[in-house]
């Protein structure tokens, strides 16, 4: 199993919907799974770095335990500064991935890439699709 898709979060919320579609789709595609929490840090919040990435940690151990149990592969990484700049480093850092599963914001139903989101501004330089699950009506 050398494929893998990339379950990007851009907060320390973690959306089950977003972690189930992750696993369904690691099965179907025989998938291994890395989970990156990317975390906006500016030279204000840098003092808080250690507690921030101390409450992602325990954030990651949800959906790791699901993954886990569903025989699925699997590995997490957090990374603070500019999402955009973390995430463009950490897929030139050998990490080839097939499919980027964007977790999307906490505060609405259907998450949705808008033109003012960072990640719509790159998709296009990542290499692969860009896939945005939504709760089921």
């Amino acid at each position: 199993m050398s494929s893998k898709a990339l379950v990007l979060f851009d907060s320390m919320y973690v959306r089950e919907e977003v972690v189930q579609y992750s696993i369904e789709l690691a099965k179907r595609m025989d998938y291994a799974l890395v989970i990156l929490i990317l975390l906006a840090l500016d030279s204000e919040d840098a003092k808080y770095a250690n507690d921030f990435e101390m409450r992602a940690r325990e954030t990651l151990e949800g959906p790791m335990m699901s993954a886990g149990q569903a025989d699925i592969p699997v590995e997490a990484e957090i990374r603070m500064g500019d999402p955009a700049s973390e995430l463009m480093k950490f897929l030139a850092g050998s990490r080839s991935v097939d499919t980027i599963i964007w977790g999307g914001p906490r505060d609405v139903g259907t998450p949705r890439l808008n033109k003012g989101h960072w990640l719509t501004r790159m998709k296009d330089m990542l290499g692969c699709p860009v896939v945005v699950p939504s709760k089921k009506p």
